[in-house]
């Protein structure tokens, strides 16, 4: 985990706003492993991590998962380049890099290829799960990060995920790093194909969240 640090402390592109090893570690190292231990139970063989980003939460789990394939899904080359030399510092082999927007994504050869799907730091909870829950297989899993609960959210992304093949799972709270404040885990099992309707293209999913 040190390596993933350091390299992001020496990478000239960074992509992020933390820039001392604590805030690194405990921010992007830490908050991304509070995932662990819902997927240990799941045992996936492979997860995608949607809107990627420079590589969390996939990178941090791909060193405590080795014999886990993540697949990182971004729209942003640049993003994927730190992402890669993080990697590369790392010297992870269990990491593959898909340069391609999450709504086509989910329309072409990755849907339904996951055991698991990661978003972190994405857009609102209906939003998120439509776009992340066609990569994901039935009886997979989706686990999304998110800050203070919010009712009306969580009733609409239930709304959702029933028209999405999801239900609903357990919201678990995380205390990541020091001065966390309302931090969860969301997680959506996947209990039948998601239609072929889904995701929309990217305006109608703006324009009209689930």
């Amino acid at each position: 985990m040190r390596s993933l640090v350091a390299a992001l402390l020496e990478e000239p592109d960074p992509g992020t706003a933390h820039d001392t090893f604590e805030q690194i570690w405990w921010r992007d190292i830490v908050d991304s492993l509070s995932a662990l231990p819902a997927l240990q139970n799941t045992g996936p063989a492979r997860v995608a991590d949607a809107g990627s980003g420079i590589g969390f939460p996939a990178l941090p789990l791909a060193v405590a998962l080795p014999t886990v394939r993540f697949t990182l899904i971004d729209a942003s080359q640049r993003k994927l380049h730190t992402a890669r030399n993080l990697a590369l510092r790392a010297n992870l082999a269990n990491v593959d890099f898909v340069h391609e927007r999450l709504e086509h994504a989910g329309r072409g050869p990755l849907r339904e290829r996951f055991d698991a799907a990661l978003a972190r730091a994405m857009a609102p909870l209906p939003i998120t799960i439509e776009l992340t829950a066609p990569l994901v297989s039935v009886s997979g899993l989706v686990i999304v990060w998110r800050g203070r609960r919010n009712d009306a959210e969580e009733r609409s992304a239930a709304r959702a995920a029933e028209l999405l093949g999801l239900e609903c799972g357990e919201v678990i709270a995380t205390d990541p790093f020091p001065g966390a404040r309302s931090l969860h885990l969301h997680l959506f099992h996947k209990r039948q194909p998601t239609p072929p309707r889904y995701p929309r293209n990217p305006a109608r999913i703006r324009r009209c969240p689930l």
